[in-house]
């Protein structure tokens, strides 16, 4: 397997906090990393809860947002191809007007 390097910029207070924390813990800055990248794919997400509620709704705000933007483009092809009577149709409009 090839290696890459991988290059970020972090406030240093930060990530001297944090080393010496890993370091504690018997590892280096590197391999805290590649631990986090192994569990985010392990996890097929952020391996850990997010409790910052402020981060936590935008992103919640940008999801719905975007789901909304879907389902009106596709609001148009579903009513022309779908009986309203038809439970796929129903369940789209229903997700979608309980997302407003």
């Amino acid at each position: 397997m090839t290696n890459t390097l991988v290059q970020f910029r972090v406030d240093e207070k930060l990530k001297n906090e944090a080393s010496k924390i890993y370091e504690d813990l018997g590892l280096d800055l590197s391999s805290a990393v590649k631990l986090f990248f192994k569990k985010t794919l392990k996890m097929n997400g952020i391996p850990f809860s997010i409790n910052d509620d402020e981060v936590l709704e935008d992103e919640i705000r940008k999801k719905k947002a975007h789901a909304i933007e879907e389902l009106d483009s596709m609001h148009l092809n579903i009513s022309n191809n779908l009986d309203e009577k038809d439970e796929i149709y129903n369940a789209i409009i229903e997700k979608y007007e309980s997302i407003n």
